[in-house]
């Protein structure tokens, strides 16, 4: 007779987990986005980039909301450099998209450029509530935010295989 610890571990695919297992479950309150990094140094460069959104995900739930948003910019940063940029100004967002039509490019460029903006209040934001002249607070809701949103640009932002 062979014991057995009681677990067994089985590795299934994100998109089939995603698909076939968590449906059964009915985790319809639960979403889950997939990233898939593609094979090369494009990939190694995002997945280095991402390392840092993983980082903000354990930040939030530590209760440090500044600190996830200054850790997502870093992501946004390490990534830019990577494609030869000194920021993820406004030449990195387009670059991304430079087969776009222009339109698309320049609508893009700008949402990114705004929420990378956005991220900026991390290394600002005060401790406490802030008076009228203060400066603004990051609170749990926009450090979601911020994590929500960076997850969502990753996916689209990401080469496919």
């Amino acid at each position: 007779m062979t014991r057995s610890s009681g677990y067994l571990e089985v590795k299934v695919p994100q998109s089939d987990w995603t698909q076939r297992v968590s449906s059964v479950w009915n985790l319809s309150s639960t979403k889950v986005i997939e990233i898939v990094f593609p094979k090369g140094t494009a990939g190694e460069n995002f997945r280095a980039s991402y390392a840092r959104v993983e980082e903000a995900e354990k930040l939030l739930a530590s209760g440090h909301y500044k600190q996830v948003l200054t850790s997502l910019r870093l992501s946004f940063e390490a990534l830019a450099k990577s494609h030869g940029y000194e920021n993820p100004g406004k030449d990195f967002f387009e670059s991304l998209f430079a087969s776009s039509h222009q339109e698309k490019k320049e609508k893009i460029r700008d949402a990114l450029t705004g929420i990378y903006r956005f991220l900026h209040l991390g290394p600002h934001e005060q401790a406490n509530h802030p008076s009228s002249n203060a400066q603004p607070v990051v609170t749990r809701q926009g450090a979601q935010l911020a994590l929500t949103l960076t997850y969502a640009i990753f996916e689209y932002i990401t080469p496919k295989a």
